[in-house]
């Protein structure tokens, strides 16, 4: 099953902006980027949260760069409640990544989106 076409961040313009304006984090084997544009430039209907994974040659040959990116896409699939709507995420694959399981990327973007979701609470 593919990441459903409005879930997905495809146009290069989006995509820089939120590598540019977002929060980087480090995940370890992979890089995130957290874009949720102001309230005023918002959609008037509210878009899901939408990803973008990215993987070099450096990550590997196509089959584990295909891997990458299958594997992040149902890690976010999964993750969809915690993030609200309009966020832009980007990730970006490092080389190390064959060298993790599964469950350990899942347990690592968990961390990244909490820490992410704590960034951006208003200081009381």
């Amino acid at each position: 099953m593919s990441l459903p076409r409005e879930l997905r961040l495809t146009r290069s313009r989006d995509i820089q902006i939120a590598r540019e304006k977002g929060t980087r984090t480090n995940g370890g084997p992979f890089l995130a980027f957290f874009w949720l544009p102001p309230e005023d430039s918002r959609e008037p209907v509210p878009l899901p949260p939408r990803l973008c994974v990215v993987t070099s040659r450096r990550v590997g040959n196509a089959v584990l760069r295909n891997r990458a990116r299958r594997i992040f896409r149902e890690i976010f699939r999964a993750q969809l409640e915690a993030l609200p709507n309009g966020t832009q995420v980007v990730i970006i694959v490092r080389r190390s990544f064959p060298n993790y399981s599964f469950q350990d990327l899942q347990e690592r973007f968990q961390k990244v989106i909490r820490w992410w979701n704590k960034q951006r609470e208003p200081v009381k």
